[in-house]
């Protein structure tokens, strides 16, 4: 009988033994499951400040050269700009450029400018208008000019310089004329 329990006994200490190490193996997993996670989340971080800091220090303006409407803009976020020997606008995207210029082509000749509204020249591709007396005649993003003229500004680079170049031979304003300046890479 004293076998029996010194056997019983033996397996009972080792069952526990095996049981606390099956916890100990458990809590040291769930401490490593943790790490991996917080190391895991401070990469993401790091990864996410490292992209936003690239996004930033990507681009510097490019203070000396002056490019032409005519070149090839994909790609290229505008800095500034100047037409026709006016003073420097800064802008931060192509699509303000393109509105501060039709702003600026209404200033110059209003009676033109109010003719674009009945040019089918200005018609996209997919024939929808790109200038209009009311909002709602636009498809996409129409932005207010002036009272009662609305332009779409739903274009790609290629498309906004396009329709800027056909405006300004509208307007008799020479390529050279317009210069602008683009952050570089």
């Amino acid at each position: 009988m004293v076998k029996i329990l010194r056997g019983l006994l033996n397996r009972l200490k080792f069952n526990t033994k095996i049981i606390v190490e099956k916890k100990v193996d458990e809590t040291y997993a769930n401490k490593l499951k943790k790490e991996i996670k917080r190391y895991k989340n401070k990469q993401k971080e790091f990864e996410e400040a490292s992209l936003n800091f690239s996004k930033i220090t990507s681009y510097f303006i490019s203070k000396k050269v002056s490019h032409s409407i005519l070149e090839d803009m994909t790609g290229t976020k505008p800095s500034r700009f100047c037409i026709q020997n006016s003073k420097m606008v800064s802008v931060d995207s192509w699509r303000e450029l393109y509105i501060l210029c039709l702003q600026y082509l209404n200033e110059l000749d209003t009676k033109k400018f109010d003719n674009l509204i009945n040019n089918e020249k200005y018609c996209s591709a997919s024939k929808r208008k790109i200038f209009a007396k009311n909002s709602k005649d636009l498809s996409y993003t129409p932005r207010k000019i002036k009272k009662d003229f609305y332009a779409d500004c739903n274009f790609s680079t290629k498309d906004l310089t396009r329709i800027l170049i056909g405006l300004f031979k509208i307007f008799n304003i020479k390529s050279d004329e317009f210069q602008i300046y683009l952050y570089e890479k």
